[in-house]
């Protein structure tokens, strides 16, 4: 009334601003400046203007009003001025605008709209969107008439239009004189920005409300009781308690609008009409409601639905096709917080029903890389997957995505042990390993994996692959897809380094035994590299350093067989009552030792330096001992003669202790250490093989057990040394006289074993034929022969004798230079023999007292030995 009267501030305005509180006049204000004819004319709608319009007059001075009176609030006039506006508000927060934390922090003007605001919702706010009618029959209907949803949302018309039209009006302005600002300043500009983001809410708010009054009286006309019945039984109950409070602003009321948009449209399209048809008109009234990518998805919907009705291959794959292309669209819509897995689940599912089995691994897929395009989702999972992360939330619904794909595998046959799986299943799995997605490829794999079918596994060949197969590694029942792999690719170097680094690994629970066979395997696998036979090569570097694992590992087994033997003995004789307690206390403990080093040598691989100074030097392992000589190609005689010395003793020792005879076990056992180290010069010296064996069996612990001439001769050359290396050996002991062959005895014995060597030698220069006239010449009975591996039928021409049958592996027949050295030490032997003295039988060394021998039998010896000597040379001569 005192606008129409005119009056200015100083006639009434002023007193009217301080009796009713500024944000009450300002709402008053904007009330007035809503109801003018050109507001009214911009909502679009003639019939909606009040029968009551203002003037220009009124509202050029309510503008004016507004802009003198509306601006920043004091702490002191708020107290005062909210009090009518307080009272309006009638205990609800409707009005208030949002995040205030000061008195002045909002100017008049905006408080005064969101009061107006309030004002105009107040009819409707805390009501219930919809009311039972007829419960029997599932009738409901819009608590709130429809006159009044009609008004309420022309008065909100209205203020939208006024507020669009005068944005700048309500936007409050920024003025800083300082540069920087002071601390004044710096208060008005976070008031300012607040405002304005409580304007653009208010703005969004009001546009919220007036869609959603337009798709309530939508559904009125729509059959709202058909609709709803469509919806969930949950989302039924949700919607008859809701508000229009909750309806308009809260997650909880926007879902639920979205689900009765989706019961409308599939309702509609239940009665043949097309998704553009009712989508346009919901995107006409309320296209908050009904978004582009809601259009999408109803379009995609109903393609499928298409496909899903139609007869013809080509044409249900081509709306399948159509329908997958919009879905892939709108991933959003498939995997959201509310529905969860079910859209996607259920448009699957639908694609499967139809076939089209690709289309669904490739929908679910392109969903996963759409609803984290960050990739959160793996650095969610490097960091440990902790459920308080934020990134969770994409985590969970890229694995919402990744099911959806499992499912379909299954349903094609994937999984099933039973059978091949068709090309198509293969193909569509092909598919899914194309897309660069690392977080699904280890889903996958884990899937696969979990199912059995490490074949399927070995076969991919994806970026991921081997570092997926490199974490397996870390369990005992998955370390060996790696190398499997490797193979499979043919990368046999790679394939080599990780089967030793697994024999060498202390992570798995394996048997000293298996670890020896991945080594093996490390081996071949390192041979088959193309450049494994170049030592200078990185894998002929790894090819070398294999395979001296492999004969380090191989010289641990036998340590631990020797240890299991020891241990066995040891306990054998701890149970054995008859044995005094002294004995069987120091078996038991020495069996306790035993099993603990046994335990800790079958553990690990271990190093050469390791397995000699905790096993094989302490308990004396000369075969180990000499094996690990090789192996280190250690150049050192004098251990490498006391172990041989230490080996034999051995030997021997075991052989009376077991009732056999001492010195065949020393012959057998002698010939196969020695087969398995020769040719090593260092391990298997000649001259030091030559010097133990032929004085052993002339010690004083020995000397008691015969053996045949040339024992040792026919020792050393089944081992494989030739003919002349041996008679140098040999000739040196004559030609030295160390201090144990000095007397005629032990040259004697010398002599007699360099005849045996250069017999033999001699038949496989000459040929067999000789065999026998020297049979007939010199009397050389069966039992001479056979001590070399013959025997008397067997020799002759006539049987077809040969070198090998002596034993004599091919190396060293006489020449014309070997000839004349040898004739030259045969023409020695006899002048010694022959200017020997046997009477009396004189004692020279310790040997000369262990051969014995009375006059007539040395005699006889040495005359039998010079006429041989004689016939050998003479058979020499004719090699000239």
């Amino acid at each position: 009334q005192l606008l129409l009267e005119g009056r200015g501030i100083d006639n009434g305005l002023a007193a009217f601003f301080t009796n009713y509180g500024r944000v009450e006049s300002c709402a008053m204000c904007i009330a007035l400046l809503c109801s003018h004819p050109t507001i009214l004319t911009a909502t679009g709608s003639q019939q909606m203007a009040r029968a009551q319009s203002v003037s220009d007059q009124v509202a050029t001075t309510a503008e004016r009003l507004l802009l003198e009176w509306g601006g920043k609030r004091t702490v002191k006039e708020a107290q005062v001025n909210d009090r009518f506006a307080s009272a309006n508000r009638m205990g609800s927060e409707l009005g208030r605008p949002v995040s205030q934390t000061s008195a002045g922090q909002y100017t008049y003007r905006h408080s005064g709209l969101c009061l107006y605001f309030a004002r105009l919702l107040r009819p409707i706010w805390k009501r219930k969107v919809i009311k039972v009618v007829n419960a029997p029959r599932g009738l409901v209907d819009s608590e709130v008439s429809d006159p009044v949803l009609t008004s309420v949302q022309k008065d909100l018309f209205a203020l939208r239009a006024y507020l669009l039209a005068n944005i700048e009006f309500f936007t409050p302005r920024i003025l800083v004189p300082s540069n920087p600002p002071g601390e004044n300043e710096q208060i008005e500009i976070e008031n300012a920005n607040a405002e304005t983001k409580s304007l653009k809410a208010l703005l969004l708010l009001l546009t919220q409300c007036i869609e959603g009054i337009a798709f309530v009286l939508f559904l009125v006309d729509s059959k709202m009781s058909e609709t709803v019945s469509n919806i969930s039984a949950e989302s039924q109950q949700a919607f008859m308690a809701i508000t229009y409070e909750t309806l308009l602003t809260t997650s909880k009321g926007h879902d639920l609008c979205r689900e009765l948009v989706t019961a409308v449209i599939n309702k509609q399209m239940g009665h043949h009409m097309t998704v553009d048809a009712v989508s346009d008109t919901l995107q006409r009234i309320c296209g908050s409601f009904c978004s582009p990518g809601d259009v999408i998805f109803y379009k995609a919907t109903e393609h499928l639905r298409l496909a899903q009705t139609l007869q013809d291959a080509a044409d249900i794959e081509d709306h399948a096709r159509e329908s997958l292309r919009l879905f892939k669209k709108v991933p959003f819509l498939l995997v959201d917080e509310t529905n969860g897995a079910s859209k996607l689940k259920g448009i699957c599912q639908e694609y499967m029903t139809i076939k089209f089995y690709p289309g669904a691994a490739e929908l679910a897929l392109s969903c996963a890389q759409e609803v984290d395009p960050s990739n959160k989702a793996t650095g969610y999972v490097k960091d440990g997957k902790n459920p308080k992360d934020p990134r969770a939330e994409q985590y969970a619904k890229r694995f919402i995505c990744y099911d959806n794909v499992i499912v379909v595998l299954k349903e094609l046959g994937i999984d099933s042990s039973q059978g091949q799986p068709s090309n198509f299943a293969l193909q569509t799995l092909g598919l899914a390993l194309e897309f660069d997605d690392a977080l699904f490829h280890t889903f996958l794999y884990d899937w696969l994996l979990s199912r059995g079918r490490t074949d399927y596994l070995l076969e991919i060949n994806t970026p991921y692959i081997v570092e997926y197969l490199k974490q397996c590694t870390l369990l005992d029942t998955t370390k060996d897809l790696l190398w499997r792999y490797y193979i499979k690719v043919d990368d046999f170097g790679h394939a080599a380094q990780e089967l030793g680094r697994i024999a060498e690994s202390s992570r798995y629970n394996l048997e000293f035994v298996s670890r020896l066979e991945y080594l093996s395997l490390a081996v071949s696998n390192a041979k088959s590299c193309p450049a494994g036979s170049d030592p200078k090569s990185d894998s002929g570097r790894l090819l070398n350093d294999l395979e001296e694992k492999l004969e380090v590992g191989n010289i641990q087994l036998d340590i631990i067989q020797t240890l299991q033997s020891m241990l066995d003995e040891n306990k054998r004789l701890a149970g054995i009552i008859t044995l005094d307690e002294r004995s069987r206390q120091e078996a038991r403990q020495k069996a306790h030792e035993l099993e603990s080093m046994l335990k800790s040598c079958k553990s690990q691989l271990l190093d050469i330096n390791s397995l000699y100074h905790t096993f094989v030097e302490p308990l004396q392992l000369f075969e180990s001992m000499l094996a690990i000589y090789h192996a280190s190609d250690v150049d050192d005689e004098y251990h490498v003669r006391s172990a041989w010395e230490g080996f034999i003793a051995r030997v021997f020792v075991k052989a009376l202790e077991a009732d056999r005879p001492p010195l065949t076990d020393v012959e057998v056992r002698v010939k196969d250490l020695g087969r398995r180290f020769y040719p090593s010069a260092k391990v298997v010296p000649i001259s030091v093989m030559v010097q133990i064996l032929e004085r052993y069996p002339y010690l004083k612990q020995t000397v008691g057990y015969s053996v045949s001439p040339g024992w040792a001769v026919r020792i050393l050359r089944d081992i494989g040394f030739p003919y002349d290396a041996l008679f140098d050996s040999f000739h040196a002991l004559v030609e030295t006289k160390k201090n144990e062959w000095i007397g005629p005895r032990a040259t004697l014995v010398l002599i007699q074993d360099i005849e045996c060597l250069l017999r033999v030698w001699l038949v496989e220069s000459l040929g067999a034929g000789i065999i026998a006239e020297l049979n007939e010449e010199l009397c050389i009975t069966e039992d001479e022969w056979t001590t070399y591996g013959g025997s008397w039928a067997g020799f002759g021409g006539q049987s077809g004798f040969g070198a090998s049958t002596l034993g004599m592996n091919g190396t060293g027949s006489l020449d014309r230079f070997r000839t004349r050295k040898v004739e030259d030490a045969i023409q020695m032997y006899i002048r010694v023999l022959e200017s020997a003295s046997w009477t009396p039988a004189p004692i020279s060394s310790a040997f000369d007292e262990n051969m014995g021998g009375s006059e007539h039998e040395l005699r006889a010896r040495s005359v039998m030995l010079v006429q041989r000597l004689k016939a050998i040379q003479s058979r020499i001569q004719h090699l000239h």
